[in-house]
């Protein structure tokens, strides 16, 4: 069994992997349905090591690491995920332009799927 240090070098690595491959095959869809089959993968306890993770990526520079972090989010219904998402759209309030409010009604979506009525702002 993978520790925490390795479930999570392994999750990059497999990452990085996803992506060049995408990129070759022009398919940015395919690492986030990659990374779903990986997390789908991982026992319960593995899951967990990786959501510390997930939580940095709804706040990284990193657009495509947003997306992919709410996509699995979303996608599995990582509530534990509930309190980066509500960060992530506080970060990008103050970011102007069109793109980042459509990001920010996005997560809000996904804040919904994952704890339901409660959260409506």
């Amino acid at each position: 069994m993978m520790d925490m240090q390795n479930t999570r070098e392994t999750w990059l690595s497999i990452y990085q992997q996803l992506e060049a491959r995408a990129k070759s095959l022009h398919d940015s869809q395919s690492v986030a349905f990659g990374i779903l089959e990986f997390y789908d993968s991982l026992s319960i306890e593995q899951r967990a090591e990786i959501h510390p993770l997930l939580a940095e990526w709804f706040v990284s520079d990193d657009s495509r690491h947003r997306y992919d972090a709410a996509f699995l989010a979303g996608e599995r219904r990582i509530r534990e995920l509930a309190p980066a998402v509500e960060a992530a759209i506080a970060h990008l309030d103050g970011v102007p332009g069109p793109e980042a409010q459509d990001e920010i009604e996005d997560l809000k979506h996904t804040l919904t799927d994952l704890i339901g009525d409660a959260y409506e702002k």
